[in-house]
């Protein structure tokens, strides 16, 4: 894997999927760099958060 996994990169997935959401709202403590099921919590509102899982996999050559 080359680079890593950001929050724009995250907002950038769930947009294709038809969930707009801004980045700030995705919060890392650190970019993703490893290959591998992940998750990342996504704070939503002051009192609503959310957990998000997802994979980074290997693209296909």
């Amino acid at each position: 894997m080359f680079g890593s996994v950001s929050e724009n990169d995250i907002v950038t997935a769930l947009k294709t999927e038809g969930v707009e959401l801004h980045r700030s709202v995705v919060q890392m403590e650190h970019h993703v760099k490893e290959l591998g099921e992940h998750s990342v919590q996504l704070r939503l509102h002051k009192e609503v958060s959310a957990n998000l899982n997802f994979a980074v996999t290997a693209e296909a050559e």
